[in-house]
Order: C-alpha cells, then sequence, then structure tokens
C-alpha cells in the first residue's frame, strides 16, 4: 500500500526520517517528528504485529459545523490535509496476523485540544470502518519510560543472539502458561537478560512491563488468545484507551 503522502523529502519542514525493521517488513518505516520515531520504535514490539504503514489512506470527514469554523487557513499551519478540517490522513495502520487493524495517530499533548474535535469525527468514522483507533502522545511516551525505554527497545530488537539459546527459552516459556521470570529463563535455557528483552522487542513473548524489564519481570508466551486480540491489546500495552 503506496502512502497517502510523501513524508521524507528533499526538503522536510519537519524532523524527518525512517525506521528500518527488515524482521518485520522490508519496507521502511517514514516518519515525521522525533515523538513519532519512538512510538514506531515502541510499538514495534507488540505482539501479533505484522506490518506497520505511515500515512496509509485519505479519510473524508463529515464535520460538524463548528471545526470548519475553526479551521486556520494559515499557509504555516502545516499540509493541505492538516489545515483542511474535512480531511484526515492518520499516521499509522498497524496490521496483526489476526487480521485485525489499528489506526494510531501521534500527536504532541499540546495541541491534542485544537485537535479534538477533528480527531473525534476521524474516530467515528474508522469505528464504522471496525478499525480501532488511538492517539499517542509525548505524556504516553513518557509514562512508557520516555524516549531512552523507546531506544533501548528498539537496540534490543537488533541484537543477534544465538539462535539454540532462544529456542530453548522460547521452550521454557511454553511450559510456563502462566509466565516465569526472566532470571529464571536465564537460568534455565542459560540465556542472558538481553536475550529476554529481544524476545520482548521481537514479539515472540510478552511481559506487563516490556520497557522495564528486569531479572524480576514475568515473561508470558504468546496464547493464542493474546495473538488473536492482538490489535486491541495495542491499548494495554502503549498504556492508552482507544477514542
Amino acid at each position: 500500500m503506496k502512502p497517502a503522502r510523501r513524508v521524507v523529502t528533499r526538503s522536510p519542514h519537519r524532523m524527518v526520517g525512517m525506521v528500518c525493521c527488515p524482521w518485520l517488513q522490508d519496507q521502511p518505516i517514514e516518519h515525521e517528528s522525533m515523538l513519532e520515531r519512538h512510538f514506531i520504535m515502541a510499538a514495534l514490539s507488540i505482539p501479533g504485529l505484522r506490518h506497520i504503514q505511515h500515512q496509509p489512506f485519505k479519510l473524508h470527514l463529515d464535520v460538524p459545523t463548528q471545526i470548519n469554523a475553526g479551521a486556520s487557513t494559515s499557509a504555516s499551519a502545516g499540509t493541505a490535509e492538516e489545515s483542511d478540517p474535512s480531511t484526515y490522513v492518520p499516521d499509522f495502520l498497524l496490521r496483526f496476523e489476526c487480521g485485525h487493524a489499528a489506526i494510531v495517530e501521534v500527536k504532541p499533548k499540546v495541541f491534542l485540544k485544537k485537535s479534538s474535535p477533528k480527531l473525534r469525527a476521524a474516530a467515528a468514522e474508522l469505528r464504522a470502518r471496525r478499525h480501532s483507533f488511538f492517539v499517542f502522545s509525548d505524556e504516553d511516551l513518557d509514562r512508557l519510560g520516555g524516549s531512552v525505554h523507546a531506544v533501548l527497545s528498539r537496540r534490543s530488537s537488533r541484537l543477534a543472539p544465538e539462535t539454540r539459546r532462544i529456542r530453548a527459552a522460547l521452550e521454557e516459556i511454553e511450559r510456563q502458561p502462566k509466565g516465569t521470570t526472566a532470571a529464571h529463563l536465564c537460568s534455565v535455557a542459560d540465556v542472558t537478560l538481553n536475550d529476554v528483552a529481544w524476545l520482548i522487542a521481537r514479539g515472540r513473548a510478552w511481559a506487563k512491563t516490556p520497557f522495564h524489564l528486569t531479572p524480576q519481570s514475568r515473561i508470558h508466551p504468546l496464547s493464542s488468545t493474546e495473538v488473536r486480540n492482538a490489535a486491541l491489546r495495542v491499548g494495554d500495552w502503549l498504556g492508552i484507551a482507544p477514542w
């Protein structure tokens, strides 16, 4: 799927870039802010995730009159989509192996109040299409542990642990349906805490505190129910509620 508009250009007016994750998908994921970059890093390890598309499509909204009346006509307000209250381009589309999809808007909290009417109109349209819709802010990133933890999660996903040890760790996780500690895995499977972090970052297992992994963290297998409801668990994973 081609993005609805380009993010990375020769003369960007924002801090743009790409996140490459070849273990997940061939195409890099583009971002146009550091907040978006850190969101991508945090989202890559959601269990059951199979693809992230930036700027996936354009929605035409049936917006209330008051939203139109309050629309900015300033050319400095951003792109045409941003200044047009009847048009909305989501930041990211997340697809899961279960076939579900979730839409995520990444927005600094300082802009949420002004954008809220348009985002609620978008949420209503997306619910009609049976898509979950989430808004992720810098406050949510801080709740996860901030950019440092997002970067560490990304770093963990790029490790190259020994296949034999990873296999042993996964087998032990599957033998513990109610979960086990990272310390137990390190002892039984002869893995390191970094290896366990790799399993979480690659979505091969899950933990209730994936961005604050310690020896006492409980690691759980990916049950069929959890993977099947992966799109619905975006909110749990990122600590946000659907709109």
